[in-house]
């Protein structure tokens, strides 16, 4: 109300110019409103907003390892777009543990974050990715905005990663090169994104000519240290 009254403007015009409505402000009553709130010393209430909105500038990225050069280049993209927009980034490892990633959506649930960002493989356990997935829609339902970097499993707006048409080129690459004798260094048995990267590099050897009965397979820890 103070600035409304030292702008001059009323307080439905000081209140679009101050919370960033959509609803367009003339540059010259715009200019008179944040020269009146710098006055004042005028600083937003992020909560009041959000709650006026019903969403906050927040974007929630969870991601499954930040170590992993993987995610840091999406999350380095997902900022960049962000900034150009005037949206703050909230970056959440789950260190590879499907709870916390429950836990983060819940959390940015109750934050009303904008949007919210999955990045990272699903895992043949339906009973976490059907929690998951109801989590996700309880933001969408509530305004919010969702995307996923990963299986096509949770019911969001997805981004295909080719796991299965990059390992069937890779391995029909290698055996257009003349190699004979592979093996196969793979995540774990849950992980959706190993077994498909697996039967794409089987189905490449097969459509090769290369047999595959014979091709020793050691699973480990998804990560560089794996």
């Amino acid at each position: 109300m103070e600035v409304a009254e030292r702008a001059g403007v009323s307080l439905a015009t000081a209140s679009r110019v101050l919370n960033g409505s959509d609803r367009t402000v003339g540059d010259r009553l715009r200019r008179r409103v944040l020269a009146a709130a710098t006055q004042l010393g005028y600083r937003a209430n992020p909560h009041a907003q959000a709650v006026a909105r019903g969403a906050t500038n927040i974007v929630g990225l969870v991601v499954h390892d930040l170590a992993d050069p993987y995610f840091s280049a999406i999350a380095d993209g997902v900022m960049r777009q962000c900034e150009q927009r005037g949206l703050v980034v909230v970056l959440a490892s789950t260190r590879r543990d499907p709870e916390r990633e429950i836990e983060y959506a819940s959390a940015f649930r109750a934050q009303r974050a904008r949007a919210v960002i999955i990045v990272g493989s699903r895992t043949d356990d339906a009973e976490r990715t059907a929690r998951l997935a109801k989590e996700l829609a309880s933001i969408t339902e509530s305004g919010g905005r969702v995307a996923c970097v990963t299986q096509n499993r949770l019911g969001t707006n997805t981004v295909l990663v080719q796991n299965r048409a990059g390992a069937r080129d890779l391995a029909r690459e290698l055996a257009g090169m003349g190699h004979r004798r592979f093996a196969v260094l793979a995540g774990p048995a849950d992980l959706l994104t190993a077994r498909d990267r697996y039967a794409g590099f089987a189905d490449g050897l097969a459509r090769a000519g290369v047999p595959t009965d014979d091709i020793p397979v050691v699973q480990c820890a998804f990560s560089r240290d794996g």
